[in-house]
Protein backbone atom coordinates (compact mmCIF):
# COMPACT_ATOMS: atom_id res chain seq x y z
CA UNK A 1 0.00 0.00 0.00
CA UNK A 2 1.17 3.31 -1.00
CA UNK A 3 0.12 6.65 1.13
CA UNK A 4 0.15 9.81 -1.52
CA UNK A 5 -0.29 13.08 -0.28
CA UNK A 6 -2.66 15.90 -2.04
CA UNK A 7 0.45 17.93 -3.35
CA UNK A 8 1.80 14.66 -5.16
CA UNK A 9 4.29 13.20 -3.09
CA UNK A 10 4.60 9.46 -2.26
CA UNK A 11 5.10 9.26 1.49
CA UNK A 12 4.56 6.01 2.38
CA UNK A 13 5.47 2.86 0.40
CA UNK A 14 7.04 -0.36 1.39
CA UNK A 15 8.97 -2.64 -0.75
CA UNK A 16 9.43 -5.30 -2.05
CA UNK A 17 6.21 -6.52 0.19
CA UNK A 18 3.73 -5.23 2.03
CA UNK A 19 5.51 -5.89 5.43
CA UNK A 20 8.33 -4.61 4.56
CA UNK A 21 10.13 -1.76 6.04
CA UNK A 22 9.20 1.80 4.08
CA UNK A 23 11.21 2.64 1.13
CA UNK A 24 9.34 6.08 1.18
CA UNK A 25 8.54 7.44 4.68
CA UNK A 26 8.35 11.20 4.57
CA UNK A 27 4.89 11.22 6.49
CA UNK A 28 7.18 10.62 9.36
CA UNK A 29 10.11 12.42 8.80
CA UNK A 30 9.42 15.19 5.72
CA UNK A 31 13.51 15.76 5.77
CA UNK A 32 15.10 12.39 6.29
CA UNK A 33 12.14 9.59 5.33
CA UNK A 34 12.39 10.01 1.51
CA UNK A 35 9.68 10.79 -1.15
CA UNK A 36 8.76 10.49 -4.76
CA UNK A 37 6.99 14.03 -5.63
CA UNK A 38 5.53 15.02 -8.98
CA UNK A 39 3.99 18.01 -8.84
CA UNK A 40 3.85 21.39 -10.91
CA UNK A 41 6.22 24.12 -10.21
CA UNK A 42 3.43 26.75 -10.31
CA UNK A 43 0.49 26.90 -7.91
CA UNK A 44 -1.95 24.60 -8.89
CA UNK A 45 -5.42 22.85 -7.55
CA UNK A 46 -5.91 19.53 -7.60
CA UNK A 47 -8.85 17.11 -7.93
CA UNK A 48 -8.40 13.09 -6.86
CA UNK A 49 -10.18 10.40 -7.70
CA UNK A 50 -10.30 6.30 -7.57
CA UNK A 51 -10.75 5.52 -11.55
CA UNK A 52 -14.24 3.18 -12.09
CA UNK A 53 -15.45 2.12 -8.33
CA UNK A 54 -13.55 0.52 -5.60
CA UNK A 55 -10.26 0.14 -7.22
CA UNK A 56 -6.67 0.78 -5.85
CA UNK A 57 -6.16 3.16 -8.97
CA UNK A 58 -5.80 6.41 -7.77
CA UNK A 59 -5.69 9.73 -10.62
CA UNK A 60 -4.60 12.95 -9.48
CA UNK A 61 -5.47 16.20 -11.92
CA UNK A 62 -2.94 19.17 -11.17
CA UNK A 63 -4.92 21.93 -12.93
CA UNK A 64 -2.33 25.27 -13.15
CA UNK A 65 -2.97 29.04 -14.93
CA UNK A 66 -1.08 27.10 -18.18
CA UNK A 67 -2.00 23.50 -18.12
CA UNK A 68 -3.03 20.60 -16.59
CA UNK A 69 -1.50 17.29 -16.22
CA UNK A 70 -2.81 13.65 -14.77
CA UNK A 71 -0.65 11.33 -12.68
CA UNK A 72 -2.18 7.98 -12.39
CA UNK A 73 -0.89 5.64 -9.61
CA UNK A 74 -1.29 1.98 -8.75
CA UNK A 75 0.62 -0.83 -7.39
CA UNK A 76 -0.08 -3.49 -9.26
CA UNK A 77 -0.70 -6.62 -7.76
CA UNK A 78 -0.62 -10.15 -9.51
CA UNK A 79 -3.13 -12.08 -10.09
CA UNK A 80 -4.58 -15.60 -8.32
CA UNK A 81 -3.76 -16.08 -4.75
CA UNK A 82 -1.55 -19.01 -5.71
CA UNK A 83 1.60 -17.08 -5.73
CA UNK A 84 3.32 -15.95 -2.93
CA UNK A 85 5.59 -13.01 -4.52
CA UNK A 86 5.81 -10.04 -3.47
CA UNK A 87 4.60 -6.99 -4.77
CA UNK A 88 7.49 -4.71 -6.37
CA UNK A 89 6.70 -1.79 -7.44
CA UNK A 90 4.78 1.64 -7.96
CA UNK A 91 3.58 2.82 -10.99
CA UNK A 92 2.97 6.38 -11.74
CA UNK A 93 2.21 7.86 -14.96
CA UNK A 94 2.24 11.13 -15.95
CA UNK A 95 -0.04 12.42 -18.77
CA UNK A 96 -0.56 15.96 -20.37
CA UNK A 97 -3.93 16.98 -20.74
CA UNK A 98 -3.40 20.37 -21.97
CA UNK A 99 -1.12 23.70 -22.30
CA UNK A 100 2.27 23.39 -20.87
CA UNK A 101 3.52 22.91 -17.85
CA UNK A 102 6.46 22.66 -15.80
CA UNK A 103 6.97 19.56 -13.42
CA UNK A 104 8.95 19.48 -10.45
CA UNK A 105 9.68 15.66 -9.34
CA UNK A 106 11.25 14.71 -6.96
CA UNK A 107 13.00 11.07 -6.12
CA UNK A 108 14.49 10.38 -2.64
CA UNK A 109 14.30 6.04 -1.85
CA UNK A 110 15.69 5.90 2.17
CA UNK A 111 15.12 2.08 2.80
CA UNK A 112 14.68 0.86 5.88
CA UNK A 113 12.94 4.12 7.18
CA UNK A 114 16.46 5.94 6.29
CA UNK A 115 18.67 3.69 7.83
CA UNK A 116 20.23 1.84 5.41
CA UNK A 117 22.43 3.05 2.31
CA UNK A 118 21.75 3.05 -1.02
CA UNK A 119 23.18 2.45 -4.49
CA UNK A 120 21.72 3.39 -7.68
CA UNK A 121 22.82 1.83 -11.09
CA UNK A 122 21.37 2.65 -14.22
CA UNK A 123 20.23 0.19 -17.17
CA UNK A 124 19.23 2.39 -19.64
CA UNK A 125 15.59 3.04 -19.06
CA UNK A 126 15.49 0.59 -16.15
CA UNK A 127 17.12 2.26 -13.14
CA UNK A 128 17.43 0.08 -10.10
CA UNK A 129 18.48 1.06 -6.17
CA UNK A 130 20.36 -1.61 -4.18
CA UNK A 131 18.99 -1.43 -0.61
CA UNK A 132 21.48 -2.74 1.99
CA UNK A 133 19.58 -3.17 5.26
CA UNK A 134 22.15 -2.09 8.02
CA UNK A 135 20.28 -3.37 10.85
CA UNK A 136 19.58 -7.07 9.35
CA UNK A 137 22.79 -7.11 7.26
CA UNK A 138 20.51 -8.27 4.93
CA UNK A 139 20.42 -7.74 1.20
CA UNK A 140 17.42 -7.25 -1.49
CA UNK A 141 16.64 -6.00 -4.84
CA UNK A 142 13.80 -2.99 -5.77
CA UNK A 143 13.73 -1.57 -9.46
CA UNK A 144 12.18 2.04 -10.28
CA UNK A 145 11.52 2.32 -14.03
CA UNK A 146 12.27 5.83 -15.52
CA UNK A 147 13.24 7.32 -18.88
CA UNK A 148 15.08 10.05 -16.87
CA UNK A 149 18.61 9.59 -16.54
CA UNK A 150 19.72 8.39 -13.30
CA UNK A 151 21.89 11.56 -12.19
CA UNK A 152 18.54 13.64 -12.57
CA UNK A 153 16.12 11.05 -10.17
CA UNK A 154 18.29 10.98 -7.63
CA UNK A 155 16.82 13.16 -4.87
CA UNK A 156 17.18 15.96 -7.14
CA UNK A 157 14.33 18.86 -8.55
CA UNK A 158 13.81 17.98 -12.38
CA UNK A 159 12.06 20.36 -14.29
CA UNK A 160 10.10 18.89 -17.43
CA UNK A 161 9.27 21.57 -19.93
Amino acid sequence: AALIARDGSVDWLCLPDFSSSAIFGGILDRGAGGRFLVQPRDEFTVKRRYLEKATPVLETVFEAPHGAVRVIDVVPIIDGVATLQPMREILRIIEGLSGELVLNIHFDPRPDYGRARLRIKNHGTLMSFLKISLARDSCSMSRVMSSLANDEMAGTNITLG
